[in-house]
C-alpha cells in the first residue's frame, strides 16, 4: 500500500459523513494510475483543492477536521500528513476545471469521494470515459 493510500484509507476511517474531495500533485496520480513511478507512491503527504463553492462548507464541517486532525496523529510517526487544503482560487487551474474531474477508484473508501482534476486542453474520448460529475456529488454530501 503506497502511502497516499494509506493516508486516504486512515481518514476515511475517521469520518462519519460522505466527503467528496479533490485530491491533487503526486497523490492523484498515486491513487488514479496504476503504473505511478515509485517515487510518487513514497510522497508524504495528500494536497486537496476545496471547490470556491464548497469552501464554507468545509469551513463549518468540524467533524471533517477532527478526522482530519485525527488522521495526521495517527500517521505521524510514519511522516505522513494530510494538511495542504487549498482554496481553488490558489491554485492554478483552467477555468473550467470542476467540469473535468475525474473520480478516483481506490482505494475503496466508505465515506470519501475522491475525485482528481482531469487532463488539461485534451479531448479526448478514452480520457472522457469514466468520468463523474463532481456537482453531483457535492450537491449529495
Amino acid at each position: 500500500m503506497d502511502n497516499a493510500e494509506r493516508i486516504v484509507r486512515s481518514l476515511d476511517q475517521h469520518l462519519d459523513h460522505e466527503v467528496p474531495l479533490i485530491v491533487y500533485g503526486r497523490a492523484a496520480i498515486a491513487l488514479g494510475f496504476a503504473t505511478a513511478p515509485d517515487a510518487v507512491k513514497r510522497s508524504l503527504d495528500i494536497d486537496a483543492i476545496i471547490p470556491a463553492s464548497r469552501v464554507e462548507d468545509f469551513q463549518n464541517d468540524l467533524k471533517f477536521w477532527d478526522a482530519q486532525e485525527a488522521t495526521n496523529r495517527e500517521l505521524d510517526k510514519d511522516g505522513l500528513y494530510f494538511t495542504h487544503l487549498f482554496e481553488a482560487t490558489q491554485v492554478f487551474l483552467r477555468r473550467d476545471w470542476e467540469q473535468h474531474v475525474v473520480p478516483l477508484q481506490r482505494p475503496p473508501t466508505r465515506w470519501l469521494r475522491l475525485f482528481r482534476p482531469g487532463p488539461i486542453g485534451v479531448n479526448s474520448p478514452a480520457l472522457d470515459s469514466g468520468r463523474s460529475s463532481y456537482r453531483g456529488a457535492a450537491a449529495s454530501s
